[in-house]
């Protein structure tokens, strides 16, 4: 049985595949290496992006020396090379997976390929170094570049050394699920058993190549609110697990530094961001950082906390560009007026509030062209809808235009919210009017306005507003629309069902309302002793047409019943008041059944479990209770299941 340990050295190609440079084995059988080949390029360098070049010639400065043009052999030959090298081998070690995978398309049937880093072999700059040989005019190497000859070599040393302290690992093909085919039989190949793994974690150098060679992967930085550090960094995760390996890599000069996973040591990240000298994109030339005394940082690190502190802000906006950029022109005041107090140069509440105006009206009219040339080129789309403020009860128009940049970005703005005209109401002609009027306040034409496609819910003012124009359904307010309706109660159907049997006597109560509300017409001020006509109809309350909405209606005549019968008695509808007399607990009855779902739209979800107990039978119910609750039984079963899709639903929010 014949094994041997292999080595590549690769770079990357124009369609960010491995394009294999050097290969080599060593049989430690023989102690010799074999094979030793330095490829020619597949294609020429210019074919290759400026950033693919740039990164294959940091892999040529520090990680193997081979430059894209290197090699004296057509890469042509390369798949009968190690064909031709592995043919006389039954199991060849590889360390790494995707150097495995490459030679996988080459190697001969019969040959095993096995990762040696799935034996514990630890990384090669753990592994003991080798003196520096020489094996082509071409190849560039120093003492930190990796060759694949000296590796190959290291690594079946390490295995020799191995197995001197170690029983003998019995791999069968199962083992090893990169083999390639040769028959029904499984080879069985005496393998060293590798020691532990050593170390944790990688470092910045290692993550880099690793990461070039394409074992890591990046992933999107993490949340702004865990560290600012995130928003230059960029996280590194193994590609075959997807967890993060310890490392993140620069965005401005791709530098890899290893921080703690574990934990929150993002220091040596945000040591390295700060750094004029460590951090900076290439061909970009370093300015010497100026010492300031840790006091004076400390003193405005405190500051900054009491601003936050004091004014309930976010952290980012005290350690963002737009307040590096106010620290900086403090600092410029400081050093062009020494002495000058802060409020010798603090502008004054109006200043400030003028120079918003003249930056908004500066970034409009950006805004507004790019905008233009979008709608000229049927990329631009806006979003629409109307909002009231709580307080005061003012309509808000807002108006966001989406357009694609010539970056294929997409660029969200707000392009305006305006209030309402307190004289005008919500329809569709009115907010097609304000619409236009806005779009040609920023400086649209009409025929520029009617080119937008709009995207809005499903309100019916809005879709008149828009009506002849491009307009899609946004499928955010349609799920949530179907979920709100389907996965929680109606109060219309629950009162529809809770009252269906009692229409008449609801007809007869609203009869009763009806007469009292009209008496207004007479001449009398007042009817009869203590009742005061004008109070009375304020208190009543009628039931809205086809709501069905009569708990406001039965609470306000049993409130009055005595003032409402003297007013039927005076109107002489003797048989409405003896009517009144007569259901007066049946209304009392309905009234405690109905009024928690006398109200429109939907049961929140915090009210059903109260609601479940409501409908639930006492035992001092009284018939018409009883029967009323017994309408809704069948509602009554799906409220633990909404309660529990609820509760799921608050879970998955608090963890996010």
């Amino acid at each position: 049985m014949a094994y041997a340990f292999c080595d590549l050295q690769m770079l990357r190609g124009a369609g960010d595949e491995y394009v294999i440079k050097e290969i080599s084995l060593y049989s430690t059988q023989f102690d010799a290496s074999r094979g030793t080949t330095i490829f020619m390029p597949p294609y020429a360098e210019i074919i290759l992006s400026p950033e693919q070049r740039k990164r294959n010639s940091y892999i040529t400065r520090h990680v193997h020396g081979l430059t894209w043009n290197s090699g004296t052999v057509p890469y042509e030959q390369l798949g009968d090379i190690i064909h031709a090298l592995l043919k006389d081998y039954t199991c060849i070690y590889v360390k790494g997976q995707e150097k495995m995978r490459l030679l996988l398309k080459y190697a001969p049937p019969g040959v095993f390929l096995y990762n040696i880093e799935r034996k514990g072999c630890p990384r090669l700059k753990a592994l003991p170094k080798l003196f520096v040989s020489f094996h082509g005019n071409e190849h560039n190497v120093f003492p930190t570049h990796n060759c694949a000859e000296l590796n190959a070599k290291r690594i079946g040393l390490w295995s020799t050394a191995a197995a001197a302290t170690a029983a003998a690992l019995l791999i069968s093909e199962q083992d090893a699920p990169f083999a390639t085919p040769a028959g029904p039989t499984a080879v069985r190949v005496a393998v060293p058993m590798p020691p532990a793994p050593t170390g944790a974690g990688v470092t910045g150098k290692e993550a880099y190549e690793r990461l070039c060679s394409g074992v890591y992967l990046l992933k999107n930085p993490k949340p702004e609110w865990s560290s600012p550090v995130w928003r230059s960094f960029k996280v590194v995760i193994d590609k075959d697990t997807k967890e993060e390996v310890g490392a993140a890599q620069c965005q401005k000069c791709f530098k890899c530094l290893k921080y703690d996973v574990v934990g929150t040591g993002v220091s040596s990240l945000l040591k390295h961001a700060n750094s004029p000298t460590a951090c900076r994109a290439p061909g970009e030339r370093a300015d010497r950082p100026t010492l300031v005394p840790k006091a004076l940082k400390d003193r405005l690190a405190n500051k900054l906390a009491e601003k936050c502190a004091s004014d309930l802000s976010s952290i980012n906006s005290a350690v963002g560009e737009g307040m590096s950029g106010v620290v900086q022109a403090a600092i410029d005041i400081g050093t062009a007026c020494p002495g000058a107090k802060a409020a010798d140069v603090m502008p004054c509440l109006n200043t400030v509030r003028r120079k918003i105006c003249d930056l908004t009206g500066e970034g409009r009219q950006v805004v507004v062209a790019s905008m233009k040339e979008a709608i000229a080129d049927d990329r631009c789309s806006a979003t629409t809808d109307m909002w009231t403020d709580e307080n005061k009860h003012y309509h808000y128009l807002t108006v966001t235009g989406h357009f694609t940049n010539s970056n294929f970005e997409q660029e969200p703005w707000d392009l305006c919210t305006p209030k309402f005209p307190s004289t005008q109401k919500t329809t569709g002609d009115d907010i097609r009017s304000a619409l236009v009027r806005e779009f040609t306040t920023l400086g649209f034409t009409e025929e520029e306005f009617e080119k937008v496609e709009w995207v809005t819910d499903q309100g019916a003012n809005v879709v008149k507003a828009l009506e002849g124009m491009k307009r899609y359904d946004c499928m955010a307010h349609c799920i949530n629309t179907a979920l709100k309706t389907s996965l929680t109660l109606s109060c219309v159907e629950l009162r529809k069902k809770l009252v269906d049997g009692d229409t008449q006597e609801m007809l007869e109560f609203s009869k009763v309302t009806s007469l009292v509300l009209k008496a207004k017409e007479t001449p009398l001020r007042q009817v009869g002793r203590g009742v005061a006509l004008k109070a009375l109809q304020k208190s009543l309350q009628a039931a809205k047409k086809g709501s069905l909405m009569y708990g406001a209606m039965l609470s306000s005549v049993l409130i009055n019943q005595k003032k409402v019968l003297a007013v039927l008695e005076f109107l002489q509808a003797n048989d409405l008041a003896a009517y009144v007399v007569e259901h007066a607990d049946t209304a009392r009855d309905i009234l405690s059944v109905i009024k928690p779902v006398d109200k429109t739209g939907c049961v929140p979800g915090h009210a059903l479990e109260n609601l479940h107990k409501h409908f639930q039978f006492c035992e001092s119910d009284s018939p018409q209770v009883a029967s009323l609750k017994e309408r809704v039984q069948q509602e009554c079963e799906l409220i633990p299941i909404l309660i529990n899709i609820k509760n799921a639903k608050e879970l998955v929010t608090f963890l996010k």
